[in-house]
């Protein structure tokens, strides 16, 4: 039922960066998703949470991003 994948093979590490980056993207994209149902219902707790975790994982694709380049 996961979105991630798992990944089993040892891959260069430039490879790695970016589907950690990718990775990443997806959670932020997850947690933007259940931040609006969290807002819909009411539960300003939840939503403040999963604010906190998308902001994280934005933080953390950018520098995903920095290092790639």
């Amino acid at each position: 039922l996961s979105t991630i994948d798992d990944e089993t093979d040892m891959l260069p590490a430039e490879q790695m960066l970016q589907e950690l980056h990718d990775d990443s993207e997806k959670m932020a994209n997850i947690f933007r998703i259940t931040f609006d149902m969290a807002e819909a219902a009411g539960d300003h707790g939840l939503s403040n949470y999963l604010a906190d975790r998308q902001d994280a994982h934005k933080k953390h694709s950018w520098m995903l991003r920095a290092t790639l380049k």
